[in-house]
């Protein structure tokens, strides 16, 4: 069954790694969590050493929240233009990673969900 997951990864200079990842695979989770670390050093970033990780699966029988899922892919889609296309077609498997500073409104929307 397919997964919808909210990842973020904090750093020192105040701007948050987020990842949206939609899989059937929980150990994609931890590998996303790896590659957002490394994303954020290989741009001079300080990773606070802590990852929330969220299933955004907040109904009863485990399925997604439409809503949640729904604000996250709103919210993708405003950062990455390409993501809109890509989720469209996406059927099993998505993933994208965007930088969002502490300060930007949709930051505050996105660190409530956790």
């Amino acid at each position: 069954m397919v997964k919808h997951y909210l990842i973020t990864v904090a750093t020192h200079e105040r701007m948050n790694v987020h990842g949206y990842l939609m899989s059937g695979d929980k150990q994609d989770v931890y590998g996303l969590a790896d590659k957002m670390f490394s994303m954020a050093e290989e741009r001079g970033l300080t990773p606070l050493g802590i990852v929330l990780s969220t299933e955004l699966a907040a109904r009863e029988g485990g399925k997604p929240d439409p809503r949640t899922v729904k604000t996250v892919r709103e919210i993708v889609c405003k950062v990455d233009k390409e993501a809109q296309k890509n989720l469209k077609a996406a059927k099993d498997f998505h993933l994208t990673v965007f930088l969002m500073s502490d300060n930007y409104p949709d930051n505050e929307v996105l660190m409530a969900l956790h």
